[in-house]
């Protein structure tokens, strides 16, 4: 499997780094579009395609959002509660609980990786200066992390290099290879508000790009 080493950028609808698209076309891998039916520990179901939850006094809930999306039909709505000392997840993709999550638009086992070097996806928030995890786990089950920053209330897309992610040092599953590097394929992502926040967050169009640094921004 190819293996790479980390380090850190990100490009929003703001000029916040100067990053472009290269010749090699976007890869959509969740668009998010047909039934929205939730499962997990909130939901009570292990049979729905999005593995979602939360503890430790936290709460989380998905819906599909027909009047909020970047393209096709709709996004995902996240309406959450994250609280000190509490956590939240929302996930898609594979070996994980909820199997029907695996729900991507080509099998991480079909992709070609390496035309790809950044992991991308659009956010509507609520320009309310709180944190977003980002995380991504890798073919041996261990978990990387990317923050992002909610500053604004309109549609923003977020690509964020391979490189960029940092391997989570709070916590990892015990059956994960903690190795440091990512090891593709890259089997699910997932997000979780940080703490102290509550409110309703939009996602849409989750992509594979192959970026280059110091160019003209991708805006909306």
């Amino acid at each position: 499997m190819r293996k790479l080493l980390l380090s850190s950028v990100i490009l929003g609808i703001l000029m916040l780094g100067a990053m472009t698209v290269l010749a090699v076309e976007p890869l959509l891998i969740d668009g998010f579009e047909g039934p929205i039916t939730p499962a997990g520990i909130t939901s009570g179901s292990m049979s729905g395609n999005v593995d979602y939850g939360a503890g430790g006094g936290a709460s989380v809930e998905v819906y599909a959002d027909n009047a909020e999306k970047v393209e096709g039909k709709q996004s995902l709505k996240v309406v959450f509660f994250a609280m000190p000392g509490g956590w939240i997840w929302v996930a898609r993709g594979y070996n994980i609980d909820v199997k029907g999550a695996g729900a991507w638009a080509v099998k991480p086992q079909d992709i070609k990786w390496d035309q790809y070097n950044a992991f991308g996806f659009w956010m509507k928030g609520t320009n309310s200066g709180k944190q977003l995890a980002l995380d991504i786990i890798d073919a041996k089950k261990e978990y990387f992390r990317y923050m992002v920053k909610d500053d604004s209330d309109q549609w923003k897309q977020v690509i964020v290099p391979f490189k960029s992610f940092e391997v989570r040092t709070d916590w990892q599953p015990n059956n994960a290879v903690k190795n440091k590097v990512i090891d593709f394929p890259i089997m699910t992502y997932q997000f979780e508000p940080r703490p102290k926040n509550e409110g309703e967050w939009n996602f849409d169009k989750v992509e594979l790009l192959n970026v280059k640094e110091e160019a003209p921004a991708k805006t909306k």
